[in-house]
């Protein structure tokens, strides 16, 4: 990806990556697993998790906004991103 991606996605993409650290979405998100793990007969076990996933990503798209990223570059960014991964549909 670092050879795909011109200097300003690779911003876009670490500015995104540092609001999940700031955030603490790691931390977060594995506690949610585990809680996940435990509680997998629960019906509401797999949307909330999925929910609070939605709810992170969404968090750190808003931040990379917020730090003046043109909607549409990023939605670029992102596009070329999802491209760039291995066993991704192109």
């Amino acid at each position: 990806l670092t050879q795909r991606l011109s200097t300003e996605e690779l911003r876009d993409v670490l500015l995104h990556e540092n609001a999940h650290a700031r955030r603490r979405d790691p931390l977060a998100l594995a506690l949610a697993g585990a809680a996940h793990a435990i509680l997998w007969w629960h019906p509401l076990a797999g949307p909330v998790r999925r929910a609070m996933d939605a709810a992170a990503e969404d968090a750190c798209d808003a931040a990379v906004l917020r730090a003046g990223v043109p909607p549409m570059a990023y939605a670029r960014t992102r596009l070329r991103v999802r491209e760039g991964l291995p066993g991704q549909p192109a």
